[in-house]
């Protein structure tokens, strides 16, 4: 509902989502988008269904739909652009396409590494005043922050003083008979250098 709401108040005429998963969120958010701007353009990246057991493993993540479901899920939309593989080559594939945008959501692979990864190669197509989300900010009481999480990225952005503000609602899971919560973040591109 967070990012909807960001959406709502931004009104992104392009979207950029690294973590396609089920293309729910995809949707919501090119809807969100349509009620101000006709021609939305969105940019889904994923490994879509050649993300292996191993990896579905290291990175402590969901495994996606194929590329071809996405496709007819979000046919009914134009300008829309799916890049399967992984992003530390297909986001650099697309920096060279010189594209801004303005709306950039990160929830692909939940590595420490993978996020850091994917926020400094998505951020070279940033516009100057693009909103950037970060999903998966763990509780460090119940996840190993030090493997996982966008938890670092928020502290490094605060300490270079960004001002990264946490959405108002948490999604609530159970793992292991305890209740977990996973916040998203967001920062204004208004100094990233690329």
């Amino acid at each position: 509902l967070g990012l909807l709401l960001l959406i709502l108040y931004y009104k992104p005429k392009n979207i950029l989502e690294i973590g396609v998963y089920n293309g729910r969120r995809s949707i919501q958010m090119i809807e969100a988008a349509k009620i101000f701007k006709n021609n939305v353009e969105y940019y889904g990246f994923d490994l879509f269904e050649d993300l292996s057991p191993k990896m579905l493993k290291n990175e402590a993540s969901k495994k996606p739909m194929a590329i071809t479901k996405i496709k007819k899920l979000l046919a009914g939309h134009e300008k829309i652009f799916l890049y399967k593989g992984f992003t530390n080559k297909t986001l650099k594939k697309f920096i060279g396409e010189k594209k801004r945008i303005d709306f950039i959501f990160i929830d692909g692979g939940h590595s420490v590494e993978t996020i850091k990864d994917d926020y400094i190669n998505s951020v070279k197509s940033a516009s100057k005043k693009s909103i950037i989300v970060f999903d998966d900010y763990y509780n460090p009481e119940l996840i190993d922050i030090s493997r996982f999480g966008s938890n670092k990225i928020y502290n490094q952005l605060k300490k270079q003083s960004y001002r990264p503000k946490f959405l108002p609602f948490k999604d609530k899971y159970r793992e292991n008979g305890k209740i977990n919560e996973i916040e998203m973040f967001f920062v204004i591109n208004n100094k990233f250098k690329s």
